[in-house]
């Protein structure tokens, strides 16, 4: 003897998903902040990063990104994502040295005027990388100055 399913009824064909983005996007997650490839020495190192530097610049901007999803974090405007190619040479034989130079982008956040804080996304984590106070790494240049 055979088996056969039977359904009360066959699925409506113009029913659609209540949800359209993608499960495995991290976008609407919010940042997780992980130090395990955080760089102490070499130009961005966080040796440098005095205790005011880290209390009136980093930790309330890192606090309040913490609400934040990836999406809105983005959207603002001195966060975003570059190609490793587009840092200066310097940061890229950095990240040789410190054996992180199989990854292709880096994520650089704007924290107050010069001061940015770089790293690498995986996933909703943001793996903290450098320090750079100057804005050295991937400087930008007003047009026409």
């Amino acid at each position: 003897m055979v088996k056969t399913p039977k359904w009360k009824e066959s699925p409506s064909e113009t029913k659609t998903p209540r949800r359209q983005e993608n499960p495995e996007s991290t976008d609407n997650q919010t940042i997780a902040w992980h130090l395990n490839v955080l760089d102490t020495d070499g130009p961005w190192g966080w040796k440098s990063c005095t205790d005011s530097h880290f209390w009136n610049v980093i930790f309330g901007k890192a606090r309040s990104f913490e609400t934040m999803t990836w999406t809105d974090i983005l959207r603002g405007g001195n966060n975003h994502q570059i190609k490793v190619n587009q840092i200066c040479l310097e940061a890229q034989k950095r990240l040789a040295e410190i054996r992180q130079d199989d990854i292709d982008d880096l994520y650089s956040f704007g924290l107050m005027g010069k001061p940015r804080l770089w790293g690498i996304r995986d996933g909703r984590i943001f793996k903290v990388l450098w320090w750079d106070p100057e804005h050295t790494i991937c400087p930008s240049y007003k047009k026409h100055t």
